[in-house]
């Protein structure tokens, strides 16, 4: 589920980026979880830096990425759900 447009996205300052060589980790410490990003995942998990909207989000990576709107927005949604229900993230 998705929260109102005007909800603020945060991260769990508990979780940690360690970049290597070719990936990005996330590092979840308080659940003892290890995630691989994608460049896109890891773009987003840096611009959640700002607790932006999801349409400001939506819209700062739409314009790296060459790609429909309606596509980009869709699949951000389902990484964000996915983040939200395991915790390592929250709407404000």
């Amino acid at each position: 589920m998705m929260p109102r447009h005007e909800s603020r996205i945060a991260r769990d300052p508990r979780v940690v980026i360690v970049e290597r060589s070719r990936e990005t980790v996330m590092l979840d410490v308080a659940h003892g979880r290890r995630i691989t990003l994608n460049r896109l995942g890891a773009r987003i998990w840096e611009a959640l830096a700002t607790e932006p909207t999801f349409p400001a989000l939506v819209d700062h990576l739409w314009t790296r990425y060459d790609v429909r709107a309606e596509v980009l927005a869709h699949d951000v949604a389902d990484l964000l759900s996915s983040w939200a229900d395991a915790g390592i993230i929250s709407w404000r």
